[in-house]
Parts: structure tokens; C-alpha cells; sequence
């Protein structure tokens, strides 16, 4: 693999990596840190970008169903 094919392949990987985090958030603050990275990537496809906010609305979704379960359980 020549230089530039191996610079390629370490962005690719590191763009790909960032759904992988958004998938891991544990807090809206972290969701909303890891979107503005995304937004730094301009090599990022358009496609990308929507899989990023796609993800981040599902992190979110996640975390306050994970939340409002706290908050039942304290109830009880």
C-alpha cells in the first residue's frame, strides 16, 4: 500500500469511527461534542454526515429512555 492509499485508509477509518462513539454516549453533552467534531471532516460524504445525526438521534433516544428508567425505578 503506497502513502497515499495508506492516508486514505487511516481517514476512512477515523470518520467510521465516529458513528462508533456516537453510538457509545452515555450523555447529550458528549453527543452533541462528538456532531460538532463530525462537522470538521469535510471529506466526509453527504451520505456520512446523515448516518452521524441518524445515530446521534438514536444515542439520544437511548439515553433518555435510559434516564426516565432511572427515574421509575426510584419511584417504585
Amino acid at each position: 500500500m503506497d502513502k497515499k492509499h495508506f492516508r486514505r485508509y487511516i481517514k476512512i477509518n477515523f470518520i467510521m469511527g465516529l458513528k462508533e462513539r456516537l453510538q457509545a454516549a452515555t450523555s447529550e453533552k458528549a453527543v452533541d461534542t462528538l456532531l460538532e467534531e463530525g462537522k470538521g471532516y469535510k471529506d466526509a460524504s453527504e451520505a456520512i454526515k446523515r448516518r452521524w445525526k441518524k445515530v446521534a438521534e438514536e444515542s439520544l433516544r437511548r439515553i433518555n429512555k435510559d434516564r426516565n428508567d432511572a427515574k421509575k425505578k426510584e419511584k417504585r
